[in-house]
């Protein structure tokens, strides 16, 4: 006797990714709230990847969440974790002229952004001024669009 049908399965299985990606777009927003002590987690999460996996867990998780008022700006302004744009030439290098093209985020110049340096080898974690002095990259940022009231959050690990 089948207890699904091809269809019922497709639409379990999809419903079961929604749920899947949402909850772990969710705790990426919990964890960086945490850590930047901004409450990012207050945003609509419209889209998110982790495709780490790789060798050695290899990869890049890119969360993007939607705001709706002004208060997560405000927040951001007044941490002194997050920088004002411009973009270090360091990082707008990276994100810009992909080393990544899978790593889509439009150019915007309005925002803030902050940068930690997971390599085991930086000596300053809080700055991309090693960024391109190893052979591999272990890093995470976040970019805040103030116009778009957009934040992108990305951990990125070669």
């Amino acid at each position: 006797m089948k207890i699904f049908t091809k269809k019922s399965l497709l639409v379990l299985t999809q419903m079961s990714a929604f749920l899947l990606t949402s909850c772990g777009g969710k705790s990426v927003l919990k964890s960086y709230s945490k850590k930047l002590g901004v409450d990012l987690d207050k945003g609509e999460i419209i889209h998110y990847e982790d495709n780490h996996g790789g060798f050695l867990g290899d990869g890049f998780m890119l969360c993007i969440s939607k705001y709706g008022n002004d208060d997560i700006e405000n927040q951001i302004s007044e941490s002194d974790k997050f920088h004002k744009y411009p973009l270090s030439e360091n990082l707008h290098t990276f994100i810009y002229d992909p080393f990544d093209s899978n790593l889509e985020i439009p150019e915007f110049e309005n925002g803030y952004y902050y940068f930690k340096n997971r390599h085991s080898n930086a000596t300053d974690d809080l700055t991309d001024s090693e960024l391109f002095g190893t052979v591999s990259f272990n890093f995470s940022f976040v970019l805040y669009d103030c116009n778009a009231d957009l934040a992108y959050i990305c951990d990125y690990d070669t």
